[in-house]
């Protein structure tokens, strides 16, 4: 908390991230209210991968009723809090409500990737040894970065495979894969098959009104 007013006083902009899991979760909004009281101008809510030996049992996994709930709740925290920090929702699983808007739409159309899950699209991950990753959630050994960017994004099976968005869509049976495509990491971390669907996946539950509010926000952007 210190750290972010200090950098608040030295004009440093800073953004807190929030991994919300089952011990913390109803403190979601006193961390919104503490995060304005240090400076803070961004707050976003990121969501929880479990241990991998778990998976779903992992005490600390957040299922897709409650995933949907925190979503839901943060559009009333925005009502409540926006004028004094932004709200993000640009979590992957977030796109589900926003499944309306026109690019959206021309995305699931095209059936070409316009948002949600970067891995195998928008960047990746190097440890400290070399070794890379295609996200920094998504433990998959792609090879060594002295082998070269290049190599690694366009010719690793995994990268590939990432990117293979009608093979996605049909192991998943989704027709949101283009803009969303659930975390890779979460449904690795559950299953062992980062191609497989997200289980925090709140697709089910979403209703007209979570998409109403979104035309209400953009209108008076």
């Amino acid at each position: 908390m210190q750290g972010i007013t200090n950098s608040n006083k030295e004009g440093i902009g800073v953004t807190v991230s929030f991994t919300a899991m089952q011990s913390n979760k109803r403190y979601i909004e006193q961390a919104i209210k503490d995060s304005i009281d240090a400076g803070a101008e961004i707050f976003g809510i990121q969501s929880y991968v479990p241990n991998k030996e778990l998976g779903v049992n992992d005490p600390e996994f957040l299922n897709a009723k409650e995933l949907y709930e925190i979503y839901s709740n943060q559009r009333e925290l925005n009502k409540k809090y926006g004028d004094k920090i932004t709200l993000l929702e640009t979590e992957v699983l977030w796109h589900l409500m926003h499944a309306d808007d026109p690019l959206k739409k021309a995305s699931r159309e095209s059936e070409k990737f316009l948002g949600g899950c970067g891995a195998g699209y928008s960047g990746i991950s190097v440890l400290s040894n070399g070794i890379v990753y295609p996200c920094r959630r998504l433990p998959i050994e792609i090879g060594h970065i002295s082998e070269g960017l290049v190599k690694l994004i366009t010719e690793k099976e995994v990268m590939h495979n990432l990117r293979d968005l009608e093979k996605m869509k049909k192991n998943i049976n989704c027709e949101y894969v283009s803009h969303c495509r659930g975390c890779r990491a979460i449904a690795y971390a559950t299953t062992g098959d980062y191609l497989t669907k997200d289980p925090m996946c709140f697709r089910n539950l979403v209703k007209p009104s979570d998409l109403k509010d979104m035309y209400i926000e953009d209108a008076t952007l």
